[in-house]
């Protein structure tokens, strides 16, 4: 996992990664190795659903990766710095990815196997996290439609 370029100051190394087709397709996090801190920017946020920007190459699977490249860096003690809401841990960033990787297993499984955006948006593939990921601007339903733009891409 090579960073898009690494810098020091202030005695500490400092990488920033790029996340192709996460939030965006220009979204880095930035770790301080020596601070044991990572800035995820909107790859990760504590509101509630993200928000991906399909329209700017944005991507589930993208967010998904980009979630997976911080845990591989991070360890327990590290301090994760969301692009929105409270410092978190590891182990949130772990809660936030499950989130994620289900939602997109199940909407991708039911795009494969034929169903449209209404049948899907009907399933409710995001009742279990709704009481907690679905109380921020993007909605259950609107986060089940960047998912479904995500698997139904060619």
């Amino acid at each position: 996992m090579r960073p898009f370029f690494t810098f020091h100051i202030n005695g500490d190394e400092v990488a920033a990664i790029h996340l192709p087709s996460a939030h965006t397709d220009g979204d880095a996090i930035v770790y301080f190795r020596h601070a044991n801190v990572i800035h995820m920017g909107d790859v990760y946020v504590r509101y509630g659903y993200p928000f991906i920007d399909v329209s700017s190459g944005g991507s589930l699977t993208g967010m998904v990766r980009g979630v997976d490249r911080a845990l591989a860096l991070i360890n327990d003690s590290t301090k994760v710095i969301p692009g929105h809401g409270d410092t978190a841990d590891r182990a949130a960033l772990r809660v936030y990815r499950t989130m994620l990787a289900t939602i997109q297993d199940r909407v991708s499984g039911q795009v494969m196997a034929g169903a449209n955006l209404e049948k899907i948006l009907a399933s409710k593939p995001t009742a279990e996290f709704d009481a907690v990921w679905g109380r921020g601007f993007v909605k259950p339903d609107d986060f089940v439609r960047f998912a479904y733009l995500n698997a139904a891409r060619p």
